[in-house]
């Protein structure tokens, strides 16, 4: 597919679910072929590695006790993130339909604005000056993922005021460890960065004020008046039946690493976890599936030029992201790795 690509950003309680839902219905609606991918995989080894590395940090891996705490441990795992939507995108670069419709991203490269806020779980202070450092890091880093799918032509970033009630959560009535204030101030300061590197692409659209929804409607109407003013919207509509599709799991399992993982029993709930948005399945599974890939693959092969030489940058100034690989899966799993990138 012939895409242009639209990013929905933001942090937590804004919508951003609804919105990608209700913009790909309205894409379809008009006519609009749309190919639609969320971020991060947690079933790839990238991604399962990720979620390990967010919930234990760097424990008793002796060879990262060095970072443990400091700033570079942020780094790293905005760099296991960049890996991860590198390998998605090998995925998407190899799409072979070539009608014109809309790439529609449920996160993109400008999500490093929560994982450095994020980072205050690990580093207790991070300056603003961090903060802006950063976001340029992280924009120079995913440079080639953004280029390739003009990822700084159409973001929607979306947030919400939530006035005296603050950022307490909504589920079960208890605060999530990454819904405090000052996480989601550190991650405001860092999409303010992103803003402003991208410019005229950015858009941000406020869904909540005072801590009240606006309605659906008028933050649709918003969106899609951007996208119209941005990319012509209109000029996607077909005289075909506009098409629907997604790029998960599968097609990264089959693309980068040879294998068909549709019949594994732990894919079937994992998708089935997925639906009733059963995080904790979600997580135990995408593990399982992510171990299974790095563990079953016979080879790695990445055939995109740009990925090999981004992939092989970022291991270049973090090496640690490999030490993290093996530390999960196997030494047999980062030779094969660095054998497709280094080649």
């Amino acid at each position: 597919m012939d895409c242009t690509s639209v990013v929905i950003e933001g942090s937590d309680q804004v919508g951003k679910g609804d919105t990608v839902h209700d913009l790909s219905g309205i894409f379809l609606e008009q006519g609009i072929s749309i190919c639609r991918f969320s971020f991060p995989q947690y079933a790839t080894p990238f991604g399962s590695a990720i979620r390990l590395f967010l919930k234990n940090g760097v424990g008793d891996i002796s060879q990262l006790s060095d970072v443990k705490g400091k700033r570079r441990e942020i780094e790293i795992r905005m760099m296991m993130f960049a890996l991860d939507r590198l390998q998605a995108l090998e995925s998407i670069l190899r799409l072979s339909d070539k009608e014109r419709g809309v790439l529609l991203l449920d996160r993109g490269p400008y999500s490093n604005a929560l994982t450095i806020a994020y980072g205050l779980s690990v580093v207790k202070k991070i300056a603003n000056q961090d903060i802006v450092e950063m976001a340029k890091l992280g924009f120079e880093m995913e440079g080639y993922l953004i280029k390739s799918l003009n990822l700084d032509k159409c973001v929607i970033q979306l947030s919400a005021n939530l006035g005296k009630k603050g950022w307490s959560s909504i589920r079960d009535g208890e605060e999530d460890q990454y819904e405090k204030k000052e996480i989601q101030e550190k991650a405001d300061q860092a999409y303010l960065v992103f803003s402003e590197l991208v410019g005229r692409g950015w858009k941000n659209i406020v869904t909540k004020e005072n801590g009240i929804w606006k309605k659906r409607t008028v933050r649709n109407k918003e969106a899609t008046n951007f996208l119209e003013e941005r990319m012509a919207l209109s000029s996607f509509k077909s005289s075909n039946s506009a098409k629907f599709e997604s790029i998960d799991v599968l097609d990264i399992a089959k693309d980068m690493y040879g294998l068909d993982i549709s019949n594994l029993e732990d894919v079937k709930e994992f998708y089935n976890a997925l639906d009733r948005n059963e995080k904790n399945i979600i997580y135990k599974k995408g593990f399982s599936i992510g171990e299974y890939i790095a563990n079953n693959c016979s080879t790695v092969v990445i055939k995109d030029k740009g990925v090999r030489e981004s992939m092989y940058n970022i291991l270049e100034k973090y090496p640690e992201c490999l030490i993290l690989l093996k530390e999960y899966y196997s030494k047999d799993f980062v030779e094969k790795l660095k054998e497709a990138i280094y080649e």
